[in-house]
């Protein structure tokens, strides 16, 4: 435990022991689900409660290796593909491998998932992005059925590698209206549009295999989100750097449907020549203007090269980012280090995912996992909004911390504030709600007793008194 004089830090690490066989080459968690990559090809399956774990051979030909693993936010569907275009689907609650013949020969690099509508029993509309630039649609059932296979676009970069894909509700008030944001090398797309209800319908309906009919209805289903892509034109596109080198490049936002159910506020855009960090617009219509970058600060030099993060995550107020040599939280309000780790051990660091249910950051080594838990993320917010004046925000953080003194302060430096613009019947109704010695809470407003705006405050914080003075009176007496 800290002393009083030490400061405790803002993330606890954690080592997992995890019982390998083979180096990890790849790693998903997500719910306390863990899918792990082993060697390139083998996955191993890990449950975080009961330390329960299943291994599961891929049986890939020698020369072929995974490329990617695709977990969605609920640990409930995961997706593989290798590097020659093998495909495969995995439930999670049953653990079984199905392999994906419609996907062959696809690399599949990102994956939107459809947290709102997917169940346990199927994926619901997700679209899957290729290592070719190429943006598909799909559902697929926990049997590992592909209900239907719709190409939404293959024009947007020619050849470049698609690195993330979301699709998340844009509206409270209309359910039909989405969202699809795709990154590329350099390039971050936001596609607003309206969702296809007779496609979604049709979803229900599957095919029924074996049967002559099932290539025909397979084909008619139509895509859901193909309005989407409705214009004969490509969306217009934000643009950061080199649109040619691979890495580093991947978005990610905040909240997802998991996490609360509400729209993208933000997001955290990781590119070659530095990461952008924003927030969306949603009372825009047109894509390129939901996005707003607020500030964007360049890759660090280490010995006169760039230091690229290999992973980027995002939480409500600060932004992770893992290297080679260390993991840090920055802050997205002052853009200070809130916290950093630098790795004292040999291990090859290979990336870092947050779980967005359990809020834990974690990075994954050849050897090993270990993880990052808040211990009070938010105890040094309200300090940074209070300088920035946003002291709404600071009095809902400060209220809910355990310790009641922050909720004070930030009540007495609004106040003030108030004070100083002459806006004494404010500065009042703060003040009534602190804990500042009356007589020299009455002298704040006495020092312009001449002003009828003062005389009116103090007037407002004695009848608040006196109100708060009575309730206490009446409950003692009913105690009695």
């Amino acid at each position: 435990m800290a002393s009083k004089h030490q400061v405790e830090p803002l993330f606890v690490k954690h080592n997992i022991k995890i019982n390998l066989k083979k180096p990890i080459s790849h790693c998903k968690i997500q719910n306390g689900v863990v899918l792990l990559g082993q060697q390139g090809q083998t996955l191993q399956h890990i449950r975080i409660q009961t330390g329960k774990f299943t291994d599961i051979p891929l049986n890939l030909a020698s020369n072929d290796r995974i490329a990617y693993i695709h977990l969605d936010f609920r640990g409930s569907h995961a997706l593989v593909s290798t590097e020659l275009g093998e495909n495969f689907y995995m439930n999670m609650k049953t653990v079984a491998l199905k392999p994906l013949r419609r996907l062959k020969g696809h690399v599949i690099s990102a994956v939107g998932f459809n947290s709102e509508k997917a169940t346990d029993q199927e994926t619901s509309f997700i679209v899957l992005g290729t290592n070719k630039g190429q943006l598909l649609e799909t559902n697929i059932a926990s049997s590992g059925t592909v209900s239907y296979l719709k190409v939404l676009s293959s024009t947007l970069v020619e050849n470049a590698i698609i690195s993330n894909v979301h699709i998340t509700p844009y509206s409270l008030d209309n359910d039909l209206s989405w969202l699809l944001i795709v990154c590329t090398p350099g390039r971050l797309y936001c596609i607003p549009g309206t969702l296809n209800v007779d496609a979604m319908e049709k979803e229900v309906a599957q095919p029924v295999v074996g049967t002559v009919w099932s290539s025909v209805l397979v084909e008619q289903q139509s895509a859901v989100l193909q309005s989407f892509f409705s214009s004969k034109s490509n969306p217009r596109y934000h643009s950061l750097g080199d649109q040619k080198q691979e890495k580093p490049s991947g978005v990610v936002i905040f909240p997802t449907c998991v996490e609360q159910i509400s729209l993208p506020e933000r997001y955290c855009w990781l590119a070659a020549e530095g990461f952008s960090l924003g927030h969306f617009e949603n009372s825009k219509m047109d894509g390129f203007d939901i996005i707003n970058e607020d500030w964007f600060r360049k890759h660090d030099l280490c010995e006169g090269r760039y230091n690229y993060p290999l992973n980027v995550a995002l939480s409500e107020y600060h932004i992770f980012l893992v290297y080679a040599n260390k993991f840090l939280a920055m802050s997205i309000l002052d853009q200070k280090i809130a916290f950093e780790d630098v790795f004292t051990d040999s291990s090859n660091v290979l990336g870092m995912c947050r779980d967005a249910t359990s809020q834990l950051v974690w990075v994954f080594t050849e050897t090993g996992l270990f993880n990052y838990r808040p211990d009070r993320e938010t105890r040094d917010v309200w300090k940074i909004l209070v300088e920035r004046n946003e002291f709404s925000k600071a009095r809902k953080i400060a209220k809910q911390m355990s310790d009641k003194r922050p909720y004070q302060v930030v009540l007495k430096k609004e106040a003030d504030k108030f004070l100083q613009d002459n806006n004494f019947v404010a500065a009042a109704e703060l003040l009534a709600q602190s804990t500042e010695p009356f007589e020299n809470t009455v002298l704040k407003f006495l020092k312009n007793s001449n002003s009828r705006d003062s005389r009116n405050g103090l007037k407002r914080y004695l009848e608040l008194k006196l109100e708060a003075l009575d309730k206490r009176v009446r409950e003692q007496y009913l105690q009695c």
